[in-house]
């Protein structure tokens, strides 16, 4: 029997683990933390499910199959998710202009006849790209606080390549039988379990030694390598300069009778001065997350390099500050969960744009080890699912 040792029990690992699996390999789980997977994790409270990062993921058929095939029952969003807004000096379905949303249906309609013309150019950001195509009001109002949610990090040095080249591809990824977001129906974390569950009872280990003697995949974040700098000098060298960016999850619960949003959620424009990057509006994006009570998670972070040093107390006051200009309302949470990522997710800048070309040229591969994670250039468990299969499979 082939074997295979994965480096890191988060998503990625236990995603590899999976297919590595269902190809006929021994898999030797490598992690040295008490809990498997890495930032996602669900947790019940009496008042409610508090997520320790990502909420959902959008459906696709590969997510889908592994899903059913471990057992894991996703339901979709409910139907008051469809309501999305922005806030621009109050909330907003739709934040633009008239005159902007005349250019955004013109270049819509450009796109859709030519994508091409609009291909964003080698290390052009986000901010660059966007003003060329769409114009600054959008770009403010509505692409950057939309990739906020997502990628949180500085437009004027995300990548548009990274993030938005894949929407100039043909997208290789089969589509599922659920449009949108999807979760399992008891949170996230019941993807970490169901994985785990999976790896042991199929003859696989989780150990707490590395064995450099197997081959070995590190499915560990860039700046965890320094620890395997010598057994990788051409990877390390490269993967040194990757930046991480800090965020902070912050999930609030507050009584019924409360000021609320009914809709996924409220994503915060750089220019209207919110410390938090958006709100999520759980108890009306999928049902069971809150009893009888109303949940919001708030991210904060990014730009605010400052957010992992604050106190709870801290963090939370500036929460709230935040949700006094949303709802003009004093309101103390009946409940509280926060957690801290100094290093949570690759910032996908243009130096990362340049740091993957490198190690492309090197294939992601040095002697007997390889590189996956969320660093090469697929963010999110839509994407990661379908890259680790893909990858397995080539492997």
């Amino acid at each position: 029997m082939k074997q295979i040792q994965i480096i890191g029990g988060g998503f990625c690992g236990l995603a590899l683990s999976y297919f590595f699996i269902k190809r006929g390999f021994k898999v030797y789980l490598v992690e040295k933390n008490e809990q498997l997977g890495g930032l996602i994790s669900t947790h019940k409270t009496p008042y409610g499910l508090v997520e320790s990062a990502a909420n959902a993921t959008l459906s696709n058929a590969v997510i889908e199959n592994v899903a059913n095939d471990l057992g894991i029952t996703l339901i979709p969003t409910l139907p008051s998710a469809k309501k999305r807004f922005i806030f621009r000096k109050t909330l907003k379905r739709w934040p633009l202009s008239y005159r902007a949303s005349i250019k955004m249906l013109v270049t819509s309609t450009k796109y859709l006849l030519n994508k091409k013309q609009f291909s964003p150019m080698p290390k052009e950001s986000v901010r660059a790209w966007s003003e060329r195509v769409l114009g600054k009001e959008a770009t403010d109002y509505l692409l950057i606080p939309a990739l906020a949610g997502i990628y949180a990090g500085d437009a004027e040095h995300l990548s548009a390549s990274l993030i938005l080249g894949k929407f100039f591809r043909k997208n290789l990824i089969p589509k599922g039988k659920n449009k949108g977001s999807v979760a399992p129906e008891n949170g996230m974390g019941e993807w970490i379990l169901e994985f785990k569950k999976f790896l042991i009872q199929n003859g696989g280990s989780i150990e707490t030694v590395v064995d450099l003697d197997l081959p070995t995949v590190f499915a560990i974040p860039a700046h965890e390598l320094i620890e395997y700098a010598d057994s990788i000098p051409k990877l390390w060298a490269i993967c040194k300069k990757i930046e991480y960016i800090p965020l902070a999850s912050c999930t609030l619960f507050f009584s019924r009778n409360s000021s609320h949003l009914k809709g996924f959620g409220c994503l915060f424009p750089k220019s209207e001065n919110f410390y938090s990057l958006g709100l999520l509006s759980n108890s009306f994006i999928f049902s069971g997350r809150s009893f009888e009570s109303f949940s919001e998670t708030s991210t904060c972070g990014a730009l605010n390099k400052e957010v992992t040093t604050l106190t709870k107390e801290e963090l939370i006051e500036k929460i709230l500050a935040d949700r006094f200009k949303l709802f003009s309302s004093s309101e103390k949470p009946i409940d509280q969960r926060i957690f801290y990522w100094p290093k949570a997710i690759p910032h996908y800048t243009t130096q990362l744009e340049e740091c993957l070309s490198k190690l492309k040229d090197l294939n992601y591969r040095e002697n007997n080890f390889s590189l996956f994670g969320t660093y090469l250039g697929d963010l999110g468990l839509a994407r990661i699912l379908p890259k680790a299969q893909k990858f397995v499979e080539e492997y």
